[in-house]
Parts: C-alpha cells; structure tokens; sequence
C-alpha cells in the first residue's frame, strides 16, 4: 500500500545524496530545501555536493546534528531537477 511504502521511505532513508553544478543553486532551490528541511525533521542525514566544473572545484556540506524527514514533497521536487545526481542510502 501507498502508507507502507512512505512508512519505508521514512523510516529508511539514511543519507540523501545530492550532486549538483553550481549553476543550480537559486534561490527558489535554497528556500524550499531550507523549509523541507525544518517541516520534516528526522534521523536522515543530507550531503550536498556543488560541483564547479569550470575551476574544477567541488564543496561538500552536510547536516550534522539537525537530520531531516525523508517525505513525498522532497522526493518529487528532486525528481524534477534534470541536472541533480540524487542517491539514496539506506539503513
């Protein structure tokens, strides 16, 4: 059923991976990961990775104290974005 399968997702989901260019990082992707972030509190770890390709630089942030939620909203606003590596670990 659609309630186990988010149950799953929830209680799962260990690390959210996101790889994305530097290009990618608007304000409107910076606001709604923010407030997903802080709606859905949890045990689930983010790393974010922001690629420059063009200075060959990479910077890698990570949550630490303050996990997250994995939940339908996230998930669907990630697969909307064409040029984002997600990768999901699970427990």
């Amino acid at each position: 059923s659609i309630y186990l399968a988010e149950s799953v997702i929830k209680n799962q989901t260990k690390k959210l991976k996101i790889e994305l260019p530097v290009e990618e990082i608007t304000t409107d992707a910076i606001q709604f990961i923010q407030s997903n972030l802080k709606a859905h509190k949890g045990g689930s770890i983010l790393k974010l990775s922001i690629k420059d390709a063009a200075q060959d630089i990479q910077v890698d942030l990570m949550t630490r104290d303050k996990g997250f939620e994995m939940n339908g909203e996230l998930i669907e606003y990630l697969a909307k974005q064409a040029n984002w590596n997600v990768a999901v670990e699970m427990n």
